[in-house]
């Protein structure tokens, strides 16, 4: 049996609006695991990196080469990461965020 839902009713136009902002927000938390993933990622790279120091003098290249993208890690991810969680709750995003820190 199909009702007639009034489009304009004050009720509906509520529930779009919640619609809206949780849409909103899944989006951001979807951002933001992204950019954690790209930072466990990254990270992985720079530890396998680290791996093949082996004592010699040339692994001051190693190592310069290693900080570099350590700060490219926090230049570009973290920052976007933070960007994201400007005027939020950052523990509402918590779990998002997390595995890319640790």
């Amino acid at each position: 049996m199909a009702t007639n839902v009034d489009q304009d009713s004050k009720i509906i136009q509520a529930f779009k609006v919640f619609q809206a902002e949780l849409d909103q927000k899944h989006d951001k938390h979807e951002r933001i695991v992204k950019l954690s993933r790209d930072v466990t990622i990254e990270s992985k790279r720079v530890i396998f990196l680290l791996q093949r120091l082996s004592g010699l003098e040339q692994d001051s290249a190693v190592l310069d080469e290693a900080q570099e993208k350590l700060d490219l890690i926090v230049k570009n991810k973290f920052y976007l990461i933070a960007k994201e969680l400007v005027n939020e709750d950052p523990f509402q995003f918590l779990r998002a965020y997390s595995p890319g820190n640790l």
